[in-house]
């Protein structure tokens, strides 16, 4: 291939959704641990409905300090998200400025699709690890598995429920 391009490659576009869909994932993991910290509390679902709103307002450096104070984190993993935090702030404030002519050549959209491997990477372990986080606090608040798994089900349905009827005519 020629370096005569005038956009990146249908692989440039996948690794890019990729790893914006993980960064938006981690994020949304980290609102629904920050809500599980509250079942003890004993609050309704609609303050934990409106805790998580509230939460979806705020930037994910916000929402990882306030998680970190709520959750008696290990420093270790608390170092972590705020490598994705950057990492997400990189790919959704100066990822453009950086690649946004990969299109137009081979050399910079391989090293582009590299680093945003590298960003999808770090996004999926870090939700896969919030998530276990989020089970521990359940179990911990003495739920089984299957009442948090029923339950996720239900919040997913529910949610999916809202959207469809905002959007009804």
């Amino acid at each position: 291939m020629t370096d005569e391009r005038i956009e990146p490659s249908p692989a440039f576009f996948e690794a890019f959704g990729r790893a914006m869909f993980r960064a938006q994932a981690l994020e949304d993991i980290l609102i629904t641990c920050f809500a599980a910290l509250h079942v003890p509390e004993k609050e309704s679902q609609e303050t934990i409905k409106k805790l998580m709103d509230a939460k979806y307002k705020q930037t994910l450096g916000r929402i990882i300090n306030d998680f970190g104070r709520k959750a008696n984190i290990p420093e270790s993993l608390r170092e972590i998200m705020l490598t994705a935090l950057d990492a997400r702030n990189w790919l959704a404030h100066r990822f453009f400025r950086e690649f946004g002519l990969a299109g137009l050549s081979e050399d910079l959209e391989s090293i582009a699709v590299h680093k945003l491997k590298e960003c999808d990477e770090l996004f999926d372990a870090l939700a896969a690890e919030c998530f276990y986080l989020a089970m521990d606090i359940h179990i911990q608040n003495g739920e089984t598995e299957q009442e948090i798994r029923k339950g996720m089900l239900k919040a997913q349905a529910f949610g999916v429920e809202q959207l469809l009827n905002k959007y009804k005519s």
